[in-house]
């Protein structure tokens, strides 16, 4: 049996059920590719890769398809000592999520208006300063700009939100939530420049 076939064809049932909205099933792939024996060298979607890089790319795409299940917590916990930009972008946008989604829990127990405009999100301190140590030391793409935008926002940081949203979109101007985030903080154009 050729681990590497296996692995290449794992990784790309991973992608065809996930592109077709399959996530269990894209789920139970990963996870069989995150199980599988390494390799010493992979040979996978045309390009070689080292056992470093593609066990990242089976990590990521386990994480990916606990994120697309709304497993939060879990996608955190797997992805909790990545060091590339897409897998540390998606442990920090689960963390926010997780928080996101307790909320919307907690706001559903609460009967009041007022009570659910209140509740408060735990996550969020933490998650800017994590954010913020990778900004100061360069760290951040497109994408954790984004979310370090939206960590401020929702921290009432409105300045420094649009500061990293504009460098977002600067980066990546194709984002398009992005834009719809930096669009909520701007009352006119001039705010942008």
């Amino acid at each position: 049996m050729d681990i590497a076939l296996v692995k290449a064809e794992l990784r790309a049932a991973v992608r065809d059920l996930s592109d077709r909205g399959l996530m269990h099933a894209a789920q139970w792939a990963s996870e069989l590719l995150a199980a599988s024996i390494p390799t010493s060298t992979v040979r996978t979607f045309s390009r070689a890769e080292t056992d470093a890089d593609a066990a990242e790319e089976d990590l990521f795409l386990l994480v990916k398809s606990c994120l697309d299940l709304r497993e939060y917590k879990r996608a955190s916990l797997l992805a909790k000592n990545a060091v590339g930009p897409k897998l540390t972008f998606i442990r920090l946008y689960a963390v926010y999520m997780s928080g996101e989604q307790q909320k919307e829990d907690r706001q559903m127990e609460i009967g009041g208006a007022l009570e659910r405009a209140a509740v408060h999100k735990p996550e969020l301190p933490k998650l800017k300063r994590d954010l913020e140590l990778l900004h100061t030391s360069g760290q951040l793409d497109a994408f954790g700009l984004y979310l370090y935008g939206i960590i401020l926002q929702a921290l009432d940081n409105k300045s420094d939100a649009r500061a990293a949203l504009v460098a977002s979109v600067s980066a990546f101007p194709c984002h398009w939530s992005a834009w719809r985030a930096l669009e909520m903080l701007c009352s006119d154009r001039d705010q942008l420049m």
